[in-house]
Parts: structure tokens; C-alpha cells; sequence
């Protein structure tokens, strides 16, 4: 370690222009916060080769793991005792991911940090409040920038120190005269061992090229390009305008057959008189639960085979929070309105990928985010090519790196890849691990991902889902999802309409509606198709199936669907939906000894799997699909037909 004499040089010069900048006359002793010397303990980071003076009382978190090539994201924290009046509760000393090249300043540098983060489009207003730059020895010298960040509802106060080619961050996530003076004192009793880590390759052992701050800048810059480059036109617009020209009259109907008509009569006098079977607890629009909060128009689907990124076991289950002002986009973070923030992880729990797809970003985000990963997804829905990217924050490890071209992207799998460890780095104040999935700039209802649970609060709420065993979650597909759709049968498609409530981007609507029918005998080639080769099934057997659907007319009411492109006894003729409202579905048209009985899939296997609807009645509406392991699962508390 460095002679004290050599931290006394760096006290002395700090003290002249760091603690103090902004304080003159008078006003400086008393706005001027005491930091008394015999108050402050020594701490020494053998990983970092650094030692520094901390208050008597504070804890010191030190992470367990050995910075290597895989464990990535080492960070330093330091809590306050009770007694601490400041208005946060940590100061993190972390790594920067990038190096100082000396190509700019310091300054320049950790200002330029700012743009990359994930979690805005545009920098906080930055100050710079002091830069200093200390010989520690005749050939070294060691620069410090002191920064203070501002936005609406968040701000910081950041020291950053280069030494060598490595760049700490000394952080706090809040102003006050207190934390200010704490921080700067910790630097100026700053001192670094003759051996201490000068590089990022140093400190995790490694020999790897990488990312500059221009590189993580170009990512950056790419990323909101690409949120930008997202069609307004999307599915919804493009089946609006395709839809202007077909309306019921313009084509000759599609005569159903007589057996169709007679099992409609039957239906109908069955109907008359035993009424619809149950639904669930208090149906849309007859006192049904209130939507939690207003949600963004702009939220995007998710297909059906992406898993929670933290798996439990068994009966286990941890708690989704959705609370976070963070979330909503009146912070401005509007493509994470839909996150979130999976409690009851500790700071050991793995982190696996949702989706097989490529890091693209990797990063420590002074904003908010702490110790984050960014993956980019590529899939094929709904006529065309979407890149949704996913994001997990507050890590305390990360176990995954950004590959310099010309390497190509480093790939992970969905499930198989562990890219991190929970933690509690960041703006955050309770071990958790956030999440959001984002299309452009659009957020993404997470809740067909297998092993997430939403509950009706979703996505608001406190306690607004549940994360659980894949094998007893439900399977929750949104029509608009398909990734193949095979219309104009007989002059009839499935469209995209947003013209009304639903729950997530659209709902699909069997046009025009003239009355036609499929069915006596069912042909699935000439009936207009909706394909889903993207429903994850996490343990076989038989499901329940359950449709939210909406009628045009007692007469609109009903679909078929099947399993593995395979017509289904158990699974055609899905009915009894409302002709004014949306309304969970499980029944079939099939009465047995006066029964209606449930919707199947039988002898479904593990695995990623085909399900298919097809229009058994034009006029129909789709809203969403949920797939059960239980006839008795409690459908009232998964959302239909809206927010």
C-alpha cells in the first residue's frame, strides 16, 4: 500500500479544490459539514489494491466472488449506521466496464458515461464541480472529476478516479451537504498498492479487447436508432387499411352446411335454456375488477415461449412488484412500463436469459440501473420481423461480456445461460432483479412469459404477479402473436383491429362478417387460420382451454383450435361468448348428459409446440388465449379484454 505520506499529498490537494468549490465568505463555515478525523476507520480492498477511510459505524459490503473473465461487475458498498441523517442509504464504488485511453479528459469521459445508459434517451443536466489531477508517484498520477447529475424525482453526486487505465466511480444517489462531504473525504484518504489492477484486464484476469466508451456510445446511439426505425405502421395499420375494401355483402357468403345449421339450433335451445356455463368471477362489464391504472396504447406483445428470467422449483414462489414510479412514463421511462421487479432474491440468486438471442450491452447505468445486461431477441410474428430487446438491472454479477467486432455477438440461450446474479446495485434500495422487454420504443406485456404469473394489478400494482415453477404456470398467448396466418379462405381473414378494449396491441376479428361458417365436416385448409409455432409447453398432459372472446351475435360466437396442426374433438367448436363484451371461455358445444363440456388439448408433450384457431363463425373476436394444467385455476384473475 502507499505511504500515508502519499495520501496526506492527495488530501491536501483535494481539500483546496474539491470540498469546498462551490463555498465562499461567510456562507462556506456555515453551510460546511464537519468530518471529524478521529470519527473514520481504514478500509483495504485487496482486489482493487485500493485503501481509504470510511465512518466508524458504516458497513462495508464486499462481494463474495473473485472478479475473473466470467464474474463481472465487482462493487464496493457502503451503507450508513442509523444515525445517518443523509437522504440515501449507500455510496457504491464500482469499475467502469470501459477504459481511460487518454484520448479526452476525464471529465469528458465520465460526462459522455451519461449517454449511454439505457434508462434514458437524453443525459441529466451534469455539473461539473471540481477536477483535480494528483501525482502518487513519480510516473503515475491519479485524476479526479466530481460531478453532480439533476433530473426530475433522481439525482447524484459522483466522484470518478482513473488510475492507470481503470475508472472508479465513488456514487451516491442523492444531493446533500452531508453525502457530499463524505464522499470527497473517502478520496482524499484515497491511496492505491504499487500492485493494484491498472486495467480491465488486470483486474479480472483476462486478455480480451474491450468495449471502449465510443463503442458503448455507438451501441447506445444504434440502440434508440433502432427504437426510432420502427415502423408506425405496424400490423394494426396495415390490417386497418387492408380491411377498407372487404365488408359483408362484397363477396358470395360461405353457405354452411345443413349439419352446421342443425348444431347451431341445437346450441341455441340449449342455450335459451340452461343459459351460458360459468364464467369467472363477475364478467367484463358486470362487475368485473377495475383496471389498477391507465396503461400506455403503445404496449407491444410477447410471444408465448419466453421463460421468467429466475426459476423456482416446486411449490415456491417469489413476488413480482410493478410499483416503481420507474416503470411509468411520466418519469420518461415509458418502454419500461410494463417491468418487473422480481423480490425475494437475495444477491446470490442466477440469472438466466428469457430468450435465446446476443448480448448486446453490458454496463454499470449511473442513472438507475446499477449492474445491467442488454439481450436482443429477433422474432418472427404477426407478418413481420420484430428485435425486442431485454433488459435485467441491479445485478451484482454479471457472467456475460460484449464481443468487440470483429467477434461476432456473444449469444445466449434462453433458460441455459446464466447472465448474471441478483443484487442490489444501482438506484435501488433492496436486493430485486428488474426486467422489461421492449419493442422500439414500446413496451412489452410480459404476461405470456412462462413462469410469470400476472395478477389483475399487473402492471401497477405492489404485488402484481407471482414468479413460479414453469410446470404450473399458466399459458397465456395473444392472438396477435401468430407466426403464420393464412387468410382469404373462402373471402375471410383474420384481422387486427385496436379499435376498442383489449388487452394487449390488438385483437383478432374474424371478416367480414356475413354469416358464414366452418364446420360439418371441418376442413382446416379452407377455414382462414391463426398459427402459433411459439407456445413453450413446460410439462405434458391435458390443458384446459380457455379463450377471451367477444361475439358479433349469439350466431359469431365460437372457434376451433387444435394442438400440433392435428383438428381435435376436444378442442373445435369453443362457444358461448357474449355478443357486448369480452368473456372468458372453456366449453365446447359438445353437451354430454346435459353438460357442456370443457376445451382440450389432450396428450400434449414438453417442448416448444404448434397451436392453431381457426374461424369456425366470421364476426368473432380474439382477445386472448389461456392454456391450464387445472379445470379449477382461478381464470377471473388473468386480464380480458383490456386494462
Amino acid at each position: 500500500m502507499l505511504k500515508r505520506g502519499i495520501a496526506f499529498i492527495v488530501a491536501l490537494t483535494l481539500s483546496s479544490v474539491l470540498l469546498l468549490p462551490h463555498m465562499t465568505g461567510a456562507n462556506a463555515n456555515a453551510n460546511a459539514i464537519a468530518v471529524n478525523a478521529e470519527d473514520w476507520t481504514e478500509f483495504t480492498s485487496h482486489v482493487f489494491g485500493m485503501s481509504f477511510d470510511y465512518p466508524v459505524g458504516w458497513t462495508v459490503d464486499v462481494p463474495t466472488f473473485t472478479p475473473s473473465e466470467r464474474n463481472l461487475g465487482y462493487t464496493i458498498t457502503l451503507y450508513p449506521n442509523d444515525e445517518f441523517n443523509a437522504e440515501t442509504n449507500k455510496i457504491e464504488i464500482i469499475p467502469q466496464y470501459f477504459e481511460f485511453s487518454g484520448r479526452q479528459s476525464l471529465a469528458t469521459l465520465a460526462e459522455l458515461s451519461y449517454h449511454t445508459s439505457p434508462f434514458f434517451r437524453d443525459p441529466p443536466a451534469i455539473e461539473v464541480v471540481g477536477i483535480d489531477e494528483i501525482v502518487t508517484a513519480p510516473d503515475k498520477t491519479m485524476e479526479v472529476v466530481h460531478l453532480k447529475t439533476r433530473r426530475p424525482g433522481i439525482q447524484t453526486e459522483s466522484l470518478w478516479v482513473s488510475h492507470g487505465k481503470l475508472v472508479y466511480t465513488f456514487i451516491t444517489y442523492t444531493q446533500s451537504d452531508e453525502m457530499a462531504a463524505i464522499l470527497r473525504k473517502i478520496i482524499s484518504t484515497l491511496s492505491f498498492a504499487a500492485d493494484a489492477p491498472e486495467s480491465l484486464n488486470m483486474l479480472y484476469g483476462s486478455n480480451r479487447n474491450w468495449p471502449s466508451l465510443e463503442y458503448n456510445l455507438a451501441i447506445a446511439r444504434d440502440m434508440w436508432e433502432e427504437a426510432d426505425s420502427v415502423p408506425e405502421c405496424d400490423v394494426a395499420c396495415r390490417d386497418a387499411e387492408l380491411s377498407r375494401g372487404i365488408q359483408a355483402g362484397m363477396l358470395p357468403a360461405h353457405e354452411p352446411s345443413e349439419q352446421f345449421l342443425e348444431q347451431e339450433r341445437i346450441y341455441r335451445e340449449h342455450l335459451e335454456k340452461t343459459g351460458m356455463p360459468p364464467s369467472s368471477e363477475g364478467e367484463p362489464g358486470q362487475g368485473a375488477a377495475a383496471p389498477e391504472g391507465q396503461i400506455l396504447d403503445t404496449r407491444k406483445a410477447l410471444p408465448s415461449n419466453w421463460w421468467a428470467p429466475v426459476q423456482v422449483t416446486g411449490s415456491a414462489t417469489k413476488n413480482a412488484d410493478c410499483s416503481s414510479a420507474w416503470h411509468g412514463a411520466p418519469k420518461g421511462a415509458s418502454d419500461s412500463a410494463m417491468a418487473i421487479d422480481i423480490q425475494q432474491v437475495g444477491t446470490t440468486t442466477p440469472v438466466y436469459a428469457a430468450q435465446t438471442g446476443t448480448v448486446t450491452t453490458v454496463g454499470y447505468d449511473e442513472n438507475g440501473y446499477g449492474n445491467y445486461v442488454i439481450i436482443n431477441t429477433v422474432a418472427n410474428v404477426a407478418d413481420q420481423t420484430r428485435t425486442y430487446q431485454h433488459l435485467y438491472a441491479h445485478l451484482s454479477t454479471v457472467n456475460v461480456a460484449v464481443a468487440v467486432p470483429p467477434n461476432p455477438p456473444t449469444p445466449v440461450n434462453r433458460g441455459a445461460t446464466q447472465i448474471g446474479v441478483t443484487g442490489n446495485t444501482g438506484n435501488s434500495f433492496g436486493a430485486h432483479l428488474h426486467f422489461h422487454v421492449r419493442y422500439g420504443s414500446n413496451p412489452v406485456d410480459l404476461s405470456p412469459m412462462v413462469g410469470f404469473t400476472p395478477k389483475l394489478g399487473y402492471p401497477t400494482a405492489q404485488s402484481c404477479g407471482t414468479i413460479e415453477d414453469r410446470a404450473n404456470s399458466p399459458l397465456i398467448i395473444e392472438p396477435i402473436m401468430f407466426t403464420q396466418r393464412n387468410n382469404n379462405r373462402k373471402g375471410h381473414y383474420w384481422f387486427c383491429y385496436s379499435d376498442q378494449a383489449r388487452t394487449t396491441e390488438c385483437y383478432m376479428y374474424g371478416v367480414p362478417n356475413d354469416q358464414s361458417g366452418w364446420d360439418n365436416p371441418f376442413v382446416p385448409s379452407q377455414s382462414p387460420e391463426l398459427r402459433f409455432t411459439n407456445v413453450y409447453v413446460p410439462a405434458g398432459g391435458t390443458y384446459y382451454i380457455w379463450v377471451c372472446g367477444w361475439g358479433g351475435s349469439y350466431d359469431d360466437d365460437s372457434v376451433h383450435m387444435s394442438y400440433s396442426d392435428a383438428p381435435q374433438s376436444t378442442s373445435d367448436r369453443i362457444s358461448f361468448f357474449h355478443p357486448n363484451y369480452w368473456r372468458w371461455s372453456g366449453h365446447t358445444m359438445d353437451i354430454v348428459n346435459g353438460v357442456y363440456q370443457p376445451a382440450t388439448f389432450t396428450s400434449v408433450t414438453t417442448g416448444d409446440r404448434v397451436v392453431n384457431v381457426w374461424m369456425r363463425e366470421d364476426g368473432m373476436r380474439l382477445d386472448r388465449i389461456l392454456l391450464t394444467r387445472s379445470s379449477a385455476f382461478p381464470i377471473a384473475n388473468i386480464r380480458c379484454g383490456g386494462y
